[in-house]
């Protein structure tokens, strides 16, 4: 994986070096790059980066469905789609609280802008925008996923 990941990244900067030596006036800004280009490579990268989660989220209901049979399998879809709830609820809760803390430091409580909580409320706050805004929705798309592979397998 990390080998496939360090080809693509090569194939992206390759061609941002192509890019600079056959467009002329690039450097100058009198120029337009070749966006379509580089956005195919980058999405190309993207979708070959995504076949190792997709087979996470596919080959267990498989697997449960083929030796535990449909019984299991629905309380393995229940149980994760509990588990992933609270654990998106819980997420995005935790994002807003450290913003809304790096907020309440600004306005000068605990020594305001200049005081080191605020310092440490920052990294909080750039921690908490990862939880509200990766981590909450990934998981949602992971219960999506685990739904229709389930409802698929179940009406199969």
């Amino acid at each position: 994986l990390l080998k496939k990941l360090t080809l693509s990244i090569k194939k992206l900067v390759q061609e941002t070096h192509r890019q600079f030596k056959e467009i002329p006036y690039l450097y100058e800004h009198k120029a337009r790059p070749d966006v379509i280009k580089a956005t195919d490579i980058h999405a190309q990268n993207c979708m070959n980066a995504l076949a190792i989660p997709a087979s996470l989220l596919v080959i267990p209901p498989i697997l449960i469905i083929g030796f535990l049979g449909k019984n299991t399998l629905i309380i393995y879809i229940l149980g994760a789609l509990l588990l992933c709830a609270l654990q998106t609820f819980g997420f995005a809760n935790t994002g807003d609280v450290l913003n809304h803390t790096k907020h309440i430091i600004a306005e000068g409580r605990y020594g305001g802008k200049k005081a080191l909580p605020y310092a440490h409320a920052k990294v909080g706050d750039t921690i908490g925008d990862a939880f509200k805004d990766l981590l909450s929705p990934n998981m949602n798309i992971l219960i999506k996923g685990l739904l229709i592979m389930a409802t698929l397998l179940l009406n199969y």
